[in-house]
């Protein structure tokens, strides 16, 4: 990860595997960087990493979520003579375990989805003005 602000860092910032700008750093720098830090300061750039750990440990259980029941099934099948309802039974626990899974990041991390209603109602009241010219 490459945290940078200045027209220099464009270049950096673009060769990094993730790039990090500030609000109200350079346009070179905020059009270059893959995430812009809205507070301006590098406050939140440690509950950054904790989302970049968290949202890894759930890929890695989503990937097996998704591999261990096709094993269990297949060896279930032919070890085991397990019928398809047998399967179909393995087949759907593990789908709903890997959807309960993939919604686990929106419950655990909802308090960093914010959204101001007067910023929403302002914007809506651009568009209408807008599309009624």
């Amino acid at each position: 990860a490459y945290v940078g602000d200045g027209i220099n860092d464009a270049i950096a910032l673009k060769q990094a595997n993730v790039s990090i700008s500030l609000r109200g750093a350079s346009s070179a720098a905020t059009d270059t960087a893959q995430i812009i830090l809205m507070d301006g300061d590098l406050t939140k750039l440690k509950s950054l990493f904790e989302i970049s750990r968290s949202f890894e440990a759930n890929m890695r259980t989503n990937y097996l979520t998704s591999i261990i029941p096709g094993v269990i099934t297949l060896g279930g099948v032919f070890l085991f003579h397990m019928g398809i309802i047998g399967s179909m039974i393995v087949y759907f626990s593990a789908k709903m375990a890997g959807l309960t899974n993939t919604m686990l990041p929106l419950v655990k991390h909802d308090n960093l989805i914010k959204i101001d209603s007067t910023q929403v109602a302002k914007t809506e009241s651009k568009e209408e003005n807008n599309s009624s010219e």
